[in-house]
């Protein structure tokens, strides 16, 4: 029960870290890159909202759950 408390909390982590990465790279880099270009990006931020944010959950999922196993595995 331990080690599936601990792969939990790896999935939960990772998954957290890297959805919010995804979001404020999907959500301010399409902003950023229009400021220099000079046009404005009218749907830049749905890229962060609705693909990079919740990808990047599922992957930090993926990626939490093989850390957890590997390092539960191990004791």
């Amino acid at each position: 029960m331990k080690r599936l408390a601990i792969t939990l909390g790896y999935c939960l982590g990772t998954a957290l870290l890297l959805g919010i990465i995804g979001f404020v790279v999907g959500f301010f880099g399409p902003l950023l890159i229009g400021l220099l270009v000079g046009s404005e990006p009218n749907q830049g931020p749905l890229w962060g909202i609705f693909i990079l944010g919740p990808g990047g959950v599922i992957l930090g999922t993926f990626v939490g759950a093989v850390i957890g196993f590997k390092k539960t595995r191990n004791r």
